[in-house]
């Protein structure tokens, strides 16, 4: 390989380049996350464990009011009300064998719930979602009203923050659209 020197001018368009990239990478970051539904989206190290009083009602809830055209409701759904992985599946599968709910698609355990056990069997270092008490039965002790405001502060936050992505999206988002070749030159 032939050993040119870089010169300065080199090494700045190198690094502009690289800003330019690393910029449009994370302006296209912001426009997937402006449009994203939180949704079916978990982080196990904020799932908490619930009593079993506090799991079967949480279960019941998330049945109720599910999206009836979702026909595949399962125990992952559980998650999106803070419930740990291993609760949430064990919860539903709890439910269905009582009568309360039925498997998607009339499976009689969940689709994906076997795989992970395999894997979990194959692999000893299979991570674990880790296992942390929840504040359900804490929470028990607050008013309505107190539980009310705790809601609209979070919904306040949560619309401030989805507002100011939807901005930061709006804003930068074409420095990601300006790095994609024309439609039609793939």
């Amino acid at each position: 390989m032939d050993e040119e020197k870089i010169t300065y001018k080199d090494e700045l368009i190198i690094r502009y380049v690289s800003e330019r990239y690393q910029m449009a990478v994370f302006a296209g970051c912001l426009k997937d996350l402006s449009g994203f539904s939180i949704r079916g989206t978990f982080d196990s190290g904020l799932l908490r464990v619930p009593s079993e009083k506090w799991l079967k009602k949480i279960a019941r809830y998330a049945w109720e009011h599910r999206d009836p055209k979702d026909l595949g409701f399962c125990g992952s759904d559980l998650m999106d009300y803070g419930v740990e992985s291993d609760c949430a599946y064990s919860g539903f599968e709890k439910m269905c064998r009582e009568g309360e709910a039925v498997w998607p698609y009339d499976y009689e355990e969940s689709p994906n719930h076997g795989i992970y056990l395999e894997e979990e069997e194959k692999d000893p270092e299979w991570p674990e979602d880790p296992k942390i008490k929840g504040d359900w039965d804490d929470l028990e002790s607050l008013s309505e009203k107190e539980l009310e405001d705790r809601i609209a502060e979070i919904g306040k936050k949560r619309g401030k923050l989805e507002s100011a992505l939807k901005s930061l999206a709006e804003e930068f988002g074409k420095e990601y659209d300006d790095l994609l070749p024309p439609e039609g030159d793939e």
